[in-house]
């Protein structure tokens, strides 16, 4: 009796009975679809003539097991996924990405501080942009940047909310989701990055969101500037100041640049930004006397003049 080879099978002619009582062909088995094929993990099944091979998929390696090599058996060699993020030429990650291996592929994820683009515009594949300043992403594989409190900032490509920090002439712990930035009030000034309000200098006035000591003026009702040192027994503020509860923290950026603020006379004031003590006038219901021998007169009260 006739019968097929190994990886044949028989064909009945007549298409009837089967190929025992009838003529018969040998037709090639595809053991790759008849799922009789021994290839393992990785592996891909090619059908041959009578046979079969085992390839290696695409992103997969070939190891061999021993020095005979045979293509149909499992045991001859095997598979094992290849790491294309060991090198950079078997990834398209950006190069702000982090390369993710998976079996068989990989992932990319845009790192911290970067956005995806490839979600957002089309015809981008896998860009990663860096956070405009005033904006930050905390997150792997972010689509998109969280912007800092209102009156603050962050350096381009910042990590966290942490990096944002309050604009000059505003003040505040912004570190949590509840902080904010207070702008500061007249009187006050503070610069980039600050978390409280410095005063300007005693006598000293300033408008709201001051941003520097230099934006200080004298008062109303006082006189003077920014000079190195103040005259003897003057009460204003010199050098630097601290803000109760911030000893030294603040030492440096609270300097009031030297400004010096004097009081008016007794019962007189002058306008603000006033620079000398000529500018001081008596206030209503007094009047400037000057003594004898005086280079400067007082003022008196209206109702001690003489009839």
């Amino acid at each position: 009796d006739c019968s097929c080879r190994a990886g044949f099978k028989e064909h009945a002619l007549n298409g009837t009975g089967n190929a025992s009582n009838a003529s018969f062909a040998c037709q090639d088995a595809d053991e790759c679809v008849d799922g009789t094929h021994s290839c393992g993990f990785g592996m891909m099944c090619d059908n041959t003539a009578g046979s079969f091979l085992c390839l290696c998929m695409p992103n997969f390696v070939r190891v061999d097991d021993n020095n005979t090599l045979d293509n149909t058996t499992q045991g001859a060699f095997h598979c094992e996924d290849r790491d294309e993020c060991a090198d950079a030429a078997l990834h398209d990650c950006d190069p702000n990405a982090r390369c993710n291996n998976t079996v068989g592929s990989f992932t990319c994820e845009c790192n911290r501080g970067y956005y995806d683009m490839s979600l957002n515009v089309t015809g981008i594949n896998g860009s990663c942009l860096a956070c405009a300043p005033s904006t930050y992403s905390q997150e792997l594989a972010s689509t998109s940047c969280a912007s800092c409190p209102l009156n603050a900032s962050s350096p381009a490509a910042s990590v966290a909310r942490t990096n944002c920090t309050c604009n000059a002439g505003y003040a505040g712990a912004i570190g949590t989701e509840e902080g904010e930035c207070a702008r500061c009030e007249a009187g006050f000034f503070s610069g980039p990055g600050q978390t409280e309000c410095c005063a300007c200098a005693a006598g000293a006035m300033s408008l709201p969101a001051s941003t520097a000591a230099t934006e200080c003026f004298c008062a109303e009702g006082f006189y003077g500037g920014f000079e190195a040192a103040g005259p003897a027994g003057n009460e204003s503020s010199l050098g630097n100041q601290t803000l109760p509860g911030n000893e030294g923290s603040l030492n440096e950026m609270c300097d009031t640049a030297g400004l010096v603020c004097s009081a008016c006379p007794a019962h007189a004031s002058s306008p603000q930004k006033s620079h000398l003590e000529t500018n001081c006038s008596c206030i209503d219901g007094f009047y400037e006397e000057v003594l004898p021998n005086a280079t400067q007169g007082n003022c008196t009260e209206c109702g001690d003049c003489e009839a």
